[in-house]
């Protein structure tokens, strides 16, 4: 018999130069990638051991008994590998539900071990196949044996898919399903239609191909500026090593001194350049490590056994310390470590993940430290974090916020003129719970829309409910998230609000701190929309953070809120910049707020310099709304002196 092998040599080509790529890429070293990595190599050793099998049992005359029995036998055995291990992909892809389907598991596998040994002996039984002086024939059971193992193993994985359809993506759900058909027909038709044809190679090599493209390709796992892992490959690598392999690892976190700024000062393009050959670096030149990009400038370092941290934070300080030159441009980025041993039991990727950024956004702000090693003060900092996460998605999901307002005193009349709208979580277990311990927590994790929106819709029924006028009061200040302003709705969504409580926009006055994240632009064109429908603004907490003057005089804010620590750093003598930047915001027709006010010397010195409004405890804490409307008609109304009674 004569075979045709113009489809074998398309299959070689095709599944040759995936295996090339797929290799030379280095995918992510978890169980599926080995899985999916022993099918390439398997099929194109099957794709050679049938293309040689098939010329020696075309010219039988040619070539010796044994070297059939041997092409032959490799074949055989590869073909089954091949079905036997799509099956174990699958099951990896699911969860492992053949738990669920089958019970005892090792039995699943006596098919492919039976098949094996009867590949092996069949030159002694003759049960699949016969070579001689002929050529190849096929053996007496091969009906029953090779369509049989293909056809189990196609049926296992196919129920695999169906039993968890919910759980795997679609396009994962259609490659999986397309291979399982694809081979299956490709070696029924083989078998039983056209067998001088050799098929079941093009049909599993193509549907591999199909497999490549929708879900194996390494590409998948990396980050495109620094080329190295990223966070979802994170998650995907400790959730198997963590979880299943019930492994401890040590980690080196990285983040960079004032990232944000740099980004703001040298642009979005120059950064991502220094973090492309950065992330070069770790892949190439520091050994024993896994690396994983976070992203906003954090890596992830996965340590073996042989990395010494000590040796990896000194040779990435002494490479950082050469800085980098782009377009002219130096940039000299300081780094900041921290270190986990593996006595943190971390149970998944996702508790590293989060003990990672904790302890990152800590570091940060100690400009004394650049290397932290977590302990269980640290731990038990994060486990509070974790607490509140908790609560703070409790009290959204119920709408359970809850509003507290501090008065604002203005100097020029003597009496309070407007308060600030400051949100609280009452939880049973950690009591009251301040903004400052949630609302980074918030804007992570894109809960800070949900939360804003109902900030603004208690104020608007808070403003629905009372007289303003009467009370005193000019307007009410919502403090508006950095994430909130990236919402390109955001302005007709407050107007929406406002107007569903029939309030008049002019009663609200909107807080923003500027940050590195605004656009400029886009925050310009929200502050003319609100301010058109007579709303006000006033630049939050400035001397902090990226405070930028020049951003400051361009967008049409009304008022400027000094950030306490100013107030603070200068009455403790330690910084007399305060003064100037009144007279200059009040040379520039800015209202002045000053925040932070605490004593009577505080509050008499700040009028003098010239502030028009001062906020503080001095006056009063943020109280509840009741508590809050009893005290402003009081204070306001009898004209006392409004700190104390």
């Amino acid at each position: 018999m004569v075979w045709n092998l113009q489809y074998e040599i398309t299959a070689l080509i095709l599944i040759g130069l995936f295996f090339v790529f797929y290799n030379l890429q280095r995918s992510l070293p978890i169980k599926k990638n080995i899985i999916f990595s022993d099918l390439l190599m398997i099929q194109f050793l099957c794709i050679i051991a049938d293309i040689i099998a098939s010329v020696f049992s075309s010219y039988p005359e040619k070539y010796g008994y044994w070297h059939q029995e041997l092409a032959n036998m490799v074949y055989f055995l590869s073909v089954f590998a091949i079905y036997y291990l799509f099956m174990q992909y699958c099951r990896y892809l699911t969860g492992d539900k053949l738990k669920v389907l089958v019970g005892k598991q090792w039995w699943i596998s006596v098919p492919f071990w039976f098949a094996e040994v009867i590949c092996v002996t069949n030159p002694l039984t003759g049960f699949l196949y016969k070579v001689d002086e002929t050529g190849f024939t096929r053996g007496r059971f091969f009906y029953e044996i090779h369509p049989s193992v293909i056809i189990f193993y196609s049926g296992v994985s196919l129920a695999l898919i169906f039993h968890s359809r919910k759980i795997i993506p679609l396009k994962e759900k259609v490659s999986l399903i397309f291979f399982v058909f694809a081979s299956t027909t490709a070696a029924m038709l083989q078998f039983f239609v056209f067998p001088h044809l050799l098929l079941i190679n093009i049909g599993c090599s193509f549907s591999m191909a199909i497999c490549f493209l929708s879900m194996q390709n390494p590409e998948f796992d990396k980050d495109q500026k620094t080329r190295i892992y990223n966070r979802d490959a994170m998650f995907k690598y400790l959730g198997e090593k963590l979880v299943f392999g019930k492994r401890r690892y040590r980690y080196v976190g990285i983040t960079f001194q004032n990232y944000g700024r740099l980004r703001a000062i040298y642009g979005s393009g120059l950064m991502d350049r220094f973090l492309n050959r950065f992330g070069i670096y770790l892949r190439k030149h520091v050994d024993n490590i896994l690396p994983f990009y976070l992203q906003s400038g954090q890596f992830l370092l996965v340590l073996d056994s042989k990395a010494d941290k000590d040796q990896i934070t000194y040779q990435i300080r002494e490479y950082l310390d050469k800085g980098f030159c782009f377009d002219g441009q130096k940039v000299n980025p300081k780094p900041k470590f921290i270190y986990m041993s593996d006595e943190c039991d971390a149970k998944d990727g996702h508790e590293v993940y989060d003990i990672l950024k904790f302890s990152l956004k800590q570091i940060e702000k100690d400009e004394s430290n650049d290397l932290r090693e977590i302990d269980d003060r640290f731990l038990a900092e994060l486990h509070y974090s974790i607490k509140v996460k908790d609560a703070l998605h409790r009290a959204v999901d119920e709408d359970a916020l809850i509003v507290y307002y501090q008065p604002i005193y203005d100097s020029m009349i003597g009496a309070f003129s407007s308060a600030e709208a400051l949100v609280r979580i009452e939880d049973p277990e950690l009591g009251v719970i301040p903004p400052a311990a949630f609302i980074s927590l918030a804007e992570e994790d894109g809960t800070i829309l949900k939360l804003g929106n109902q900030v603004l819709r208690k104020v608007c029924r808070f403003i629905s409910e009372h007289d303003l006028d009467a009370m005193g009061l000019k307007y009410i200040e919502i403090n508006l998230s950095p994430i909130q302003c990236m919402n390109r709705n955001l302005a007709s969504e407050i107007i929406e609000v406002a107007n569903e409580f029939g309030i008049d926009m002019s009663y609200l006055n909107f807080e923003i701190t500027e940050t590195a994240k605004l656009d400029i632009r886009e925050l310009n064109a929200l502050m003319d929309s609100l301010i058109g429908e007579g709303s006000g603004f006033s630049l939050d907490d400035y001397g902090t953070g990226f405070s930028n003057l020049v951003n400051v005089l361009k967008l049409p804010f009304d008022i400027v809120k000094i950030d306490k620590s100013v107030v603070w750093s200068y009455f403790d003598g330690n910084d007399i910049v305060l003064p100037r930047l009144i007279s200059m915001f009040a040379e520039d027709e800015f209202g002045i707020v000053a925040e932070g006010a605490e004593t009577d010397h505080m509050q008499q010195t700040l009028q003098e310099m010239g502030c028009d409004y001062i906020q503080g405890f001095y006056f009063s804490k943020p109280i509840p709304e009741v508590n809050f409307v009893e005290f402003i008609k009081d204070r306001n109304r009898l004209g006392r002196h409004p700190a104390f009674e």
